[in-house]
């Protein structure tokens, strides 16, 4: 999704933000995943890499 980030003058920092926050996700989608191996249901709703774009509220 980086290829939507305006190329405007904050482009870099937005980017680097970007990159981060997708970084901080690994963790909790890790444990997610370890968490769902001994389910008898996995759930996978709020796994960070199924999440498509966007939540509202």
């Amino acid at each position: 999704w980086s290829h939507l980030i305006e190329h405007g003058e904050h482009y870099h920092k937005n980017l680097k933000n970007y990159q981060d926050f997708k970084y901080q996700l690994q963790k909790p989608s890790e444990d997610i995943d370890s968490r769902n191996k001994i389910r008898n249901y996995p759930f996978e709703s709020f796994n960070p890499k199924y999440i498509e774009c966007s939540t509202s509220v």
